[in-house]
């Protein structure tokens, strides 16, 4: 049976797609340097592991930026922040962080319960013991006439 036109373009389309996202792979795997040997880890410190962010009001949003130095010799690229709740979402700059620089990741927590709240927080990236736990913790405080 003769291939048509049709079969030959499709087949055409498929290498060319197969070797673009072969090639999209190595630039993804090169720039997030994973742990096999051939990509060398970065040492990383940590400005805070734990952070209090006290009383805050009922319905309001709190922040809290976590600090990681770049102490080793490769490029720091943060892969991947993870949050144990929905009421927590974590950002992240995309870009790799230089040897001496400081990378850092933010989180935002919008949670309306009164009371306390621990979350942990894990961040990916290209250094040993990856993912990094984190934590920040505060009070809610009742906000009278809320009808909460």
């Amino acid at each position: 049976m003769k291939p048509n036109k049709t079969d030959i373009w499709i087949v055409v389309v498929s290498l060319v797609m197969g070797g673009a996202m072969g090639l999209y792979y190595d630039d993804i795997k090169r720039l997030y340097r994973s742990k096999d040997t051939s990509n060398p880890y970065t040492v990383i410190g940590v400005l805070e592991k734990e952070i209090d962010l006290g009383t805050i009001a009922q319905g309001q949003e709190a922040k809290a930026f976590f600090g990681l130095v770049n102490k080793g010799d490769e490029p720091l690229v943060i892969s991947r922040v993870e949050t144990t709740c929905h009421c927590t979402q974590g950002a992240f700059q995309l870009l790799p962080t230089a040897s001496g620089d400081t990378a850092f990741v933010e989180v935002v927590y919008d949670k309306h319960a009164p009371g306390f709240f621990y979350q942990d927080v894990r961040i990916h990236g290209n250094f040993e013991k990856s993912p990094l736990v984190v934590g920040f913790m505060g009070r809610v405080e009742f906000e009278q006439g809320n009808g909460k």
